[in-house]
């Protein structure tokens, strides 16, 4: 059987755009011959939801959507989502096919309810299929790695995960497969949404091996910039404004802009003040030119005086200290802001 898995970039709410993804994912599919689609866990209706769970005719959408892709003959589709009934919310999994659905699981949705499935069919081994939900971190990966390694050395397993950010949280996607002998036969990109093929045979999914950053300092970089990059446009930001000091945390900033929302979509602003040393003005307009981003320089000496004059009364024979210091910052927000 070839089985389409799609790593999916779900945005939260969005049920009716999720559901065109969705149905698009299953033509492309079934144009290359798979059988099956499978997509993450909340891939219908996202997770992080909030305050969206309160609408009331939150169910009405989710079932409306599920009507749109049930219109899609001829593979069967594997989709989660967040069922609401009273004041109780489900985690569900459903199955589509030629037109019905057919509930797989369902339990008490939490933010981390991870679900497993067996893949219904003659083989005895009967295959293990994992919807894991878990957000990035360095750890998270290896832990269900190695808890899934051991229970593939009985009988296959495939885990699927989602990919992308919704504000606080990123998923990183590199969804996996082992064969009944806990060997690793699949290995999903890193990091990308991606409809990528495997083979189901007796004892084995079978499909690519992608790699993954060979470094955590990769990892953790290529994760901030899907979470900043996921943060604007499923907000429906369009270009990013950052103040830029020449120094190095404001390069490793403004890196991550660039390679989030490309330089075209960003704009620094330079905000020296007579205890900025000319070096740091000289590396922040080097910084702007080489990253190809527009930039401006807004001194911001007269508006600090203008601070100190309205709280002359208070500051009167102290010395300059640490509030000093903090008043060029928030005056440096305010522009930034503004």
């Amino acid at each position: 059987m070839k089985i389409a898995i799609y790593q999916m970039d779900s945005t939260a709410g969005a049920c009716a755009d999720n559901a065109d993804k969705i149905i698009t994912a299953a033509i492309e599919a079934q144009e290359k011959g798979a059988e099956m689609l499978i997509t993450p866990a909340f891939s219908l209706t996202g997770t992080h939801l909030q305050q969206l769970l309160r609408y009331k005719k939150w169910d009405k959408q989710v079932h409306l959507q599920i009507e749109k892709i049930k219109q899609v003959k001829g593979i069967s589709i594997i989709l989660g989502f967040i069922e609401k009934e009273k004041n109780r919310f489900s985690h569900c999994i459903v199955g589509i096919q030629n037109g019905k659905t057919h509930l797989i699981s369902q339990q008490e949705y939490n933010k981390q309810s991870d679900c497993c499935i067996e893949l219904v069919g003659k083989n005895k081994k009967k295959p293990l299929i994992y919807f894991d939900y878990s957000p990035f971190s360095l750890t998270q990966f290896h832990q269900i790695y190695n808890k899934l390694q051991k229970l593939a050395k009985k009988r296959p397993v495939l885990c699927v995960r989602p990919v992308g950010g919704q504000d606080a949280c990123v998923f990183d996607g590199s969804s996996f497969a082992f064969n009944a002998k806990g060997e690793l036969s699949f290995q999903a990109a890193f990091n990308q949404e991606s409809l990528q093929y495997i083979d189901f045979t007796d004892d084995s999914f079978l499909g690519s091996l992608n790699a993954r950053p060979s470094t955590d300092e990769e990892l953790l970089y290529n994760i901030a910039v899907t979470g900043l990059r996921n943060y604007v446009v499923k907000n429906g930001f369009k270009k990013l404004c950052l103040g830029l000091s020449g120094g190095l945390d404001s390069a490793l900033v403004l890196a991550m802009a660039v390679d989030a929302v490309g330089a075209e979509n960003c704009e620094v602003l330079l905000m020296p003040s007579i205890y900025t040393a000319e070096i740091s003005n000289t590396a922040a307009e080097k910084m702007a030119k080489n990253m190809g981003v527009r930039y401006e320089s807004v001194p911001i000496w007269d508006i600090y005086q203008s601070f100190k004059t309205a709280m002359s009364h208070r500051f009167n024979g102290l010395p300059d200290d640490l509030t000093e210091e903090n008043l060029q910052a928030r005056i440096r927000g305010t522009l930034l802001m503004a």
